[in-house]
């Protein structure tokens, strides 16, 4: 058995040895492979190649289609690899490479295919050379009709991303990270050679623009006749201009015309702290511009849009046999106003009464006519804006007309119509009426004028004393410095803090008396030569719904404001009063009479207009702090867009005060605030209230029944006496048929 094995293992050894080398053997099996995929890559590209190459031809473009050249180079591309034994490496790259081969015979034979296979067939072989073959056919059909032709070429691209993900060697991550970064650059690329190209094209139609512009002017010039004497030259080339501008086109008119965009010149906020005054802030820290809010502008104004506009009404005047020319264009951050010339002879009243058609014609709501604008020959329409700026309190408090403001007490307003920021001083109104509807914008007004006085004075130049019936509106500012007392939200002790105002106006007076002096700045001059002289700040005093107050004490009110109104400008005590309430039995005529300045927010009707300003206008307006303001030197109510300063910036500035200075009350002001609001109460009871809590107690039931036969009294006085008690914490509550519970015993009595 064992020389069996052996012999058997001699055999095999021999066997072996006589077999040839398996990599010999593959090497040259590639390298036929090689030969006859370049041989049939030959035939493809050379005529003349006999009856063999005829065949070898026809039968590979019937096969393959126009991809026969990229098979035959598949192949030898394959091999050349597998005999450098480099094949197995790079497998999966040959895998999609073939896999795109099969797919662009696809995508070639997609507008060869028919209802069926058949027919799809027939049709590829009447071009052969440019379509996929019979495979790219057969398969072109089938992946067709089952992810569709959009789905071939999605599937196509990935695959050609594969390939080069693959070639590059590298993971998905790495390969989308090198096409992002690629494709920033190229992005990068295009964005600025089209910003080049755009700005050449912008600069070259400027050019034309203003050659074409030119050319009119000097024609103009040369038409205008020559007149010796000078004034009546102008006279005749302003006569001239008006008839020749309004006939003229419309294009030539609108490049004539003036278009402000007004913007507001901006103080560096590091020397912020330094413009303000240093007298009376050794101890006052004043609070940072970063402390506000910056409000975004939504962008450049439409000139097209504003074109279109100004064509429509001078289009709708002509309708109405008005002939006009739109001269200057006031862009506002809500409103833009046109100012127009009309012709000679034109009413200014027929004008006016146009206001619908202009509505009508411009598609919007809403439009007010100043007819004429003060100062010039030119009726102004105010037409709303298709996107509105929100102006910020920030920029309004760093606008260069706030800071280098040299008024006692300046406050910030908002925009006009034509972009300037607007700044009024509270002591040349000197007392302020804000009246609208609700959500107009007065609560927002208010708590501007008081953020405005926080940037600008100290506590020991300005005092606030604020009343704030709604009790939410003005409470955030309780604890500032510059509080004469906390916010007062009891209508009671509203009307006693008046009273103590008059109090202290006419002390103020007798101070001006004793030291020789007229008025409040005089006053503050003396004080800065004799240090002994008692110091006086302003008082301001906010009133932020004037109809509570007028509910609950009507005529001790309206006194208290009459007086205040009279006689305290001098004495450096001021009023701003607001209301939602725009009637006559709110806004009096004795209180309109003395408050000469006003603000006028959106309302419902002319009527509310008229009690606020004296004349219509401000039913017209758009809310959200656009308002109508009429200063006391002024013959006509200016537009203005309001500063918008929101609930947290407010708390963010009045929290940063309070961090630097505590609270400064006047315990004096407030002893007498209490003192006046216990009279008012005590003057409210009934004169039998002690002996009707003696009857109580000493009957240990409370009723109105009883009351009226012990007091002899009738059932209302009896009613209001239980009522009475009852806020005294003396009875309980109503418990219908019940007799009401006595909450005291006879130890009351004895403290009373």
């Amino acid at each position: 058995m064992a020389n069996t094995n052996n012999n058997r293992k001699r055999k095999k050894s021999k066997y072996a040895k006589k077999s040839p080398n398996p990599k010999f053997n593959k090497k040259s099996f590639s390298i036929f492979c090689m030969f006859i995929s370049l041989l049939g890559f030959i035939f493809l590209i050379l005529p003349n190649t006999g009856s063999l190459g005829d065949f070898i031809t026809y039968t590979n473009f019937k096969i393959f289609g126009f991809m026969s050249y990229f098979v035959f180079a598949f192949i030898f591309t394959s091999f050349l690899f597998a005999f450098r034994d480099k094949f197995k490496e790079n497998l999966r790259v040959f895998n999609i490479i073939f896999i795109l081969i099969i797919l662009t015979m696809a995508i070639l034979s997609l507008k060869y295919l028919g209802k069926n296979l058949n027919v799809s067939i027939k049709n590829t072989q009447t071009s052969l050379k440019k379509s996929g073959g019979f495979v790219g056919t057969y398969i072109g059909f089938y992946l067709e009709s089952f992810i569709g032709s959009a789905g071939i070429i999605i599937f196509y691209i990935l695959m050609w991303i594969a390939l080069v993900k693959n070639m590059l060697g590298l993971s998905y991550k790495d390969f989308l990270s090198k096409i992002k970064e690629k494709s920033q650059i190229i992005g990068n690329i295009l964005w600025k050679s089209y910003m080049k190209i755009s700005n050449k094209i912008k600069t070259y139609f400027k050019e034309k623009k203003l050659k074409k512009i030119k050319s009119k002017k000097e024609s103009r010039k040369k038409s205008n006749p020559k007149v010796e004497n000078l004034n009546s030259t102008k006279k005749i080339v302003e006569k001239e201009d008006v008839e020749e501008d309004i006939n003229d086109d419309f294009d030539q008119r609108f490049e004539r015309a003036k278009i402000n965009s007004y913007k507001s010149k901006q103080v560096d906020l590091s020397d912020f702290d330094q413009t303000f005054k240093e007298e009376y802030t050794l101890n006052y820290k004043f609070p940072k511009l970063d402390l506000l809010d910056d409000r975004d502008h939504e962008g450049e104004v439409d000139q097209v849009d504003i074109k279109d506009k100004a064509k429509r009404i001078e289009e709708c005047l002509d309708s109405f046999g008005i002939k006009s020319k739109v001269v200057q264009i006031n862009i506002g951050p809500t409103v833009t106003c046109f100012e127009l010339k009309p012709q000679r002879g034109v009413k200014v009243s027929k004008i006016l009464n146009l206001s619908d058609d202009l509505s009508l014609a411009l598609a919007t709501s809403d439009i007010r006519i100043e007819a004429p604008i003060p100062g010039k020959s030119h009726v102004g329409i105010e037409v709303p804006n298709s996107v509105k700026e929100v102006v910020g309190l920030k920029e309004m408090i760093a606008s260069e007309e706030f800071i280098k403001n040299n008024k006692e007490l300046p406050f910030v307003l908002g925009k006009s119509i034509s972009g300037s920021p607007k700044v009024s001083a509270i002591e040349k109104m000197p007392h302020l009426l804000v009246s609208g509807a609700t959500g107009s914008g007065k609560s927002v007004c208010i708590n501007t004028i008081i953020m405005s006085i926080l940037y600008k004075h100290s506590p020991d130049e300005v005092k606030l004393l604020l009343i704030d019936p709604k009790i939410v509106e003005l409470s955030i500012y309780n604890g500032i410095p510059h509080l004469i007392m906390p916010v007062i939200t009891d209508p009671k002790k509203a009307s006693s803090s008046l009273f103590w105002a008059i109090r202290e106006m006419e002390r103020r007076y007798k101070l001006f008396e004793e030291n020789h002096v007229r008025d409040i700045s005089s006053y503050r001059d003396l004080t800065e030569i004799d240090e002994k002289i008692e110091k006086l700040p302003y008082v301001v005093i906010i009133i932020d719904e004037l109809s509570d107050l007028m509910m609950t004490a009507a005529g001790e009110v309206e006194d208290y404001i009459t007086r205040l109104a009279q006689k305290s400008r001098a004495c450096g005590i001021h009023l701003i009063i607001a209301t939602q309430r725009p009637t006559v039995d709110v806004i009096t005529g004795t209180i309109k009479a003395n408050i000469p300045s006003r603000i006028a927010f959106a309302v419902t009707s002319q009527i509310d207009s008229r009690t606020i300003l004296d004349m219509s206008g401000a039913e017209t307006l758009l809310g959200k702090g656009d308002m109508l303001f009429s200063p006391s030197d002024a013959m006509k109510p200016m537009r203005i867009q309001g500063a918008f300063v929101s609930d947290s910036e407010v708390l963010r500035v009045v929290n940063y005060i309070k961090q630097t200075r505590e609270e400064e009350y006047d315990k004096e002001a407030m002893e007498t605030v209490e003192e006046k609001t216990k009279v008012v109460e005590n003057d409210d009871e009934d004169e039998l209230i002690n002996e009707a809590i003696e009857i109580i107690i000493n009957e240990n039931t409370a009723s109105v029944s009883l009351l009226q036969r012990k007091l002899k009294v009738g059932y209302a006085r009896a009613g209001r006496i239980i009522d009475q008690l009852e806020a005294r914490g003396v009875v309980g509550g109503y418990e219908g048929s019940k007799p009401r519970k006595v909450l005291v015993d006879h130890s009351y009595l004895e403290g009373e």
